[in-house]
């Protein structure tokens, strides 16, 4: 200004004298989603969902916009104080994520994310600006993938209440196989599991043999496409990396998952998007009605003028009745006998609610999805570093270990009850929605006649006019040699399915020895107990 003669020398030295008024950089908040401190997952999210929608990053820091989330800051710090109590954030390798979606028929409204990990640039520090509470964790979410397999065989005919074949540990399935075509033992986590159990009951306890089986009559794609309807819409968009080169290909997981049969998408090994997981309890939670997990409540213009968000439209996913009945098939997971049970009980629940666990198999990840009637969200805690290792579930956190025992019960269900109970404690007890008789017993197309006290041709020709196949056996019975004294399964059964009758010898069974026979030679005499 003194250059152009605008001002004098005595003005120009005057005002190169005056402070120029900068803020101390000290109390500035940094820009963007780091100077969102605990919220920041959360805003990073809001921005990646309206640059999908056509914002451009332009429009969003310049546009003078006022943008309105569903952020619930209560949520958050429930979530937060939960995520932190189970993994501290300075725990090495180890994260600890959240997602809260409330249900809805015309929206559902994102109203929390968090990481035990601290939002931030400071990698030293442990801190990490990737999308953890919504981006896809390679690791996979273990058992709660038997959701899908469930909801497929529901919509198939199958009821709640079917009885499961539950076959042993070491079980070779046609369709669990390696690279070459051959059969690897599928394990149970419990070895002493009943030989058949209810579909709810199979939820709550989680033998891995008996979805395996399960999926043999749904078959593998129909379960792939079951969850990408329910929630899991990244499995059709994110391309399928090769395990040989670690190359993404051009086809999605989903795509890769079906052609190839993989058997193994039941027990988890597809990586998961904790928001999408549980954003498929939201579904589930609103009769089955999906909604885009939206983090957007409205936006204004500078004129104070509404601006229009695109967003993928709802649809009904699966029937309002089947949406139920799986509401019910997992209500046991809380309950005793349940593999929540304990953590539930820690965290002194009562009140109804679906839940789900999940394990991977080298205890590198672990899984718990819940949901109640107002609210749902889902827990994934994994090793977060680039060589994974399994978890070990101990000393007050998870930390990386040689061998691993981490379950979806310990850290992902205590992390959930610890931060949903507060959450819940002000709003009303909300009871299970009601089942339908079709999706408690089954539809017609499950119902298998009942034979039992039938001559074996007989019940062998209506079994077969209904579309059964059968396979007899004898057994020892006192009823009238040829006649049928029991059948499996009874009640309903899975298309294709084979009836297994057991035909009467016409001869009781031998008496078994009274207690202290002489002839008995299996006696215990060690008094050992075994």
């Amino acid at each position: 200004m003194r250059d152009q003669q605008m001002i004098d020398d005595a003005q120009a030295q005057a005002a190169l004298a005056t402070p120029l008024g900068v803020a101390n950089p000290l109390n500035t908040q940094p820009n963007g989603c780091i100077g969102a401190g605990d919220a920041g997952f959360f805003c990073k999210y809001v921005v990646e969902y309206l640059t999908e929608a056509g914002f451009s990053l332009e429009q969003l820091n310049r546009g003078g916009y006022t943008i309105k989330s569903t952020l619930d800051r209560n949520v958050l710090d429930r979530m937060k104080a939960s995520l932190d109590a189970e993994v501290p954030p300075q725990q090495p390798n180890v994260a600890n994520v959240m997602s809260v979606v409330e249900p809805g028929n015309q929206k559902h409204r994102v109203l929390g994310m968090a990481s035990s990990r601290t939002f931030g640039l400071d990698a030293e520090e442990l801190e990490t600006s990737y999308g953890l509470p919504y981006e896809p964790v390679n690791l996979g979410a273990g058992s709660v993938y038997k959701i899908f397999t469930s909801a497929t065989a529901l919509e198939k005919g199958m009821g709640i209440n079917y009885q499961l074949t539950v076959p042993p540990s070491g079980y070779a399935s046609p369709i669990y196989v390696d690279g070459a075509g051959r059969p690897l033992p599928v394990r149970n986590s419990n070895e002493n599991m009943p030989e058949r159990m209810s579909l709810t009951d199979a939820l709550a306890q989680s033998p891995n043999t008996a979805f395996i089986k399960l999926e043999e009559f749904t078959g593998v794609p129909p379960v792939v496409d079951m969850a990408v309807r329910l929630g899991m819409r990244s499995l059709a968009t994110t391309p399928f990396v090769d395990p040989g080169t670690g190359r993404p290909t051009d086809r999605s997981i989903a795509e890769v998952t079906k052609a190839q049969n993989l058997a193994s998408f039941t027990l988890g090994v597809s990586p998961t998007s904790v928001l999408e997981l549980a954003n498929v309890g939201s579904t589930l939670a609103s009769a089955g009605v999906w909604c885009p997990p939206s983090p957007i409540e409205s936006i204004t213009d500078v004129n104070g003028n509404p601006v229009p968000v695109t967003e993928a439209p709802c649809e009904q996913a699966v029937e309002p009745g089947l949406a139920n009945a799986l509401f019910n098939a997992l209500s046991k997971d809380d309950l005793p006998g349940g593999t929540a049970a304990r953590a539930a009980g820690e965290a002194g629940w009562n009140r109804p609610m679906a839940g789900k666990t999940g394990t991977t198999q080298q205890h590198k990840s672990a899984a718990f999805v819940g949901f109640v009637p107002q609210m749902a969200g889902a827990v994934i805690t994994f090793d977060n570093s680039r060589a994974p290792r399994p978890l070990c579930d101990g000393a007050g956190s998870p930390f990386a270990c040689r061998s691993g025992n981490i379950f979806g019960g310990k850290t992902p269900a205590e992390t959930w009850f610890g931060a949903m109970k507060p959450l819940v404690d002000p709003l009303p007890v909300v009871p299970l929605p009601p089942v339908e008789q079709r999706y408690l017993e089954g539809g017609e197309e499950a119902r298998v006649p009942d034979v039992i006290g039938d001559p074996e041709n007989e019940a062998r020709e209506e079994l077969e006019e209904a579309g059964w196949a059968v396979s007899v056996r004898e057994v020892d019975n006192a009823a009238d040699r040829g006649t049928v004294v029991g059948q499996s399964p009874n009640g309903s059964a899975l298309p294709g399915e084979t009836v297994l009758l057991s035909i009467s010898s016409g001869e009781a069974p031998p008496a078994p020895d009274a207690p202290g026979d002489d002839d008995d030679d299996d006696d215990d005499d060690d008094g050992d107990g075994d």
